[in-house]
């Protein structure tokens, strides 16, 4: 095995495709991981020059030292909160730099690829379409990276998306003042070819719109193209159970190298909640961040907290932890899909969501009270 390329990654690949933008032999190819998500390699074109282990998100990165301040943000538009997952920051902040003329890169539901990616977005009518939670590993193609690089020539560029996400553009543009990051904090991501296993048990018609929160409340909400909505709670469905109990995620996240308080981005944003009230935490993380913050003060409410207030949330502080059951379950989805996997290995915990949705809530609580008691 060579030293020179990707190879040497293995199941550490984050799957940001800069390997892929880069090679100038066409020499990267995909796999299929272990839960679907795509793996990338080197194969016998490969010169070994070296170029994909140079932006590489899992080899190569450039971070900030972390900060004991951080700021608890929400819009002051009402409008724009209704629709948001937590405070809003990521949208106030992009339509600011939509108004000085220039260009932001966020993920998106593609309609027409039936696929969350990345996409440049250029105007205020466009900006709704990355507000959201998108709990899913999003694509970024290989002319998206060229775009990014060659707008960032003439245009302050705003991009958004997981820490991996970041540092993959940023070792493709490299030093550029018209580079402006926001990194997520993110616990992990399922496959795509998961999602769409799960979108293809729901409906066989194209889908419109797919949102995953509704404020703090974790609810799965999809359109199809004839108007049909289905609306669950999140530990409802296989699909958002799977991640939110960190059964689904791809390889690399159980040993993610960002998953600390020393960030890739100008910002970091993630939930925040105080006193029942869900907000953004905001963390400038270098000067450029610093004067974001200043510039959207008229739109946004910012406090400044102090960073011990973070230790709680896990994906500031150390990679996520494998569930005990998600090697059962990674067997069982290669051997026969998602349903029968995660009903299988997960039966007991269905067993109780659906006991509790037959007695509801309070009596559900009462009955496993009175259990516990005997």
């Amino acid at each position: 095995m060579s030293l020179s390329n990707i190879n040497i990654i293995g199941y550490k690949c984050c799957g940001c495709e800069a390997c892929y933008a880069v090679c100038p032999r066409d020499a990267i190819y995909s796999l299929r991981g272990a839960r679907g998500e795509l793996v990338y390699k080197a194969g016998d074109l490969c010169i070994n020059c070296g170029k994909c282990l140079s932006v590489c998100a899992a080899k190569s990165a450039k971070t900030y030292e972390a900060t004991d301040v951080f700021f608890r943000g929400i819009t002051k538009q009402k409008d724009v909160l209704k629709k948001s997952s937590s405070g809003g920051i990521a949208f106030e902040m992009a339509r600011k730099i939509l108004t000085y003329g220039d260009i932001i890169y966020a993920a998106v539901w593609d309609v027409d690829k039936q696929m969350v990616r990345h996409s440049r977005i250029t105007s205020l009518r466009e900006l709704p379409s990355m507000q959201g939670s998108k709990y899913v590993h999003s694509t970024i193609e290989k002319e998206t990276y060229v775009s990014i690089l060659e707008d960032a020539k003439t245009h302050k560029v705003l991009f958004i998306g997981c820490p991996c996400q970041v540092s993959a553009v940023k070792n493709i543009v490299g030093d550029n003042d018209n580079l402006i990051c926001i990194d997520l904090v993110c616990h992990g991501v399922p496959s795509a070819e998961m999602l769409e296993e799960q979108l293809r048990i729901l409906t066989k018609k194209p889908i419109k719109m797919l949102s995953f929160r509704h404020g703090l409340d974790f609810t799965l909400d999809i359109e199809d193209s004839s108007g049909k909505v289905y609306s669950v709670k999140g530990y409802d469905n296989p699909y958002y159970s799977l991640f939110l109990s960190f059964s689904s995620l791809r390889e690399s996240c159980y040993s993610c190298s960002y998953a600390n308080r020393k960030r890739v981005g100008d910002l970091t944003i993630g939930d925040y909640t105080e006193d029942g009230t869900g907000y953004s935490c905001v963390i400038p993380n270098s000067d450029i961040g610093k004067q974001l913050i200043k510039e959207t003060v008229s739109i946004i409410d910012y406090k400044k907290r102090n960073a011990c207030l973070l230790l709680e949330n896990d994906a500031l502080n150390h990679p996520t932890y494998r569930n005990a059951k998600m090697k059962d379950f990674t067997d069982r989805y290669n051997k026969y899909g998602l349903y029968f996997a995660y009903y299988r290995t997960f039966y007991i915990f269905v067993i109780k969501r659906v006991c509790r949705r037959i007695l509801g809530d309070k009596l559900y609580d009462k009955f496993l009270k009175r259990i516990k008691k005997k």
